[in-house]
């Protein structure tokens, strides 16, 4: 869990660089983040799913334009990572995305399932430790 928490600023540092009528809105902020952050996941998994697809069909155009989207979703995630240069969970967050990325334009040259499959497999994961990330957020919100 702590990987994940490292994916956005925490809500002392949004609320500390608002003005003080703004501190209301910044639990929205936040809401908004975690919500960006799992459509972010969706929209990988589905343009991934996508490719997949492409390659078991022997379409070059659906493979490229399917991993090139995911290629910029995985990027834009990544750069949603904390910027915390000594924290362990940063640099293997960051150093996952980065493998990601480096492997699926290889999938497309290659026409290969396998690495597509696998960049499905850790995005999911990902996806599910967010999830409970958002999900213990909103207990402690409520209490």
């Amino acid at each position: 869990m702590e990987i994940l928490d490292t994916l956005i600023n925490s809500p002392e540092n949004i609320q500390s660089r608002l003005i003080p009528c703004q501190v209301e809105h910044a639990n929205d902020v936040q809401t908004n983040v975690y919500k960006r952050i799992a459509l972010l996941y969706d929209a990988t998994l589905a343009h991934l799913a996508l490719a997949r697809k492409a390659i078991l069909l022997d379409d070059p155009a659906g493979r490229g334009t399917n991993l090139g989207q995911a290629i910029e979703l995985i990027s834009e995630l990544d750069d949603m990572v904390k910027d915390d240069s000594e924290n362990e969970s940063t640099a293997f967050l960051r150093g996952l995305y980065m493998s990601i990325l480096c492997q699926l334009p290889m999938a497309n040259r290659f026409n290969d399932t396998e690495i597509v499959d696998r960049a499905i497999r850790y995005i999911r994961k990902l996806q599910d430790l967010w999830l409970n990330v958002v999900r213990n957020a909103e207990k402690i919100g409520k209490n």
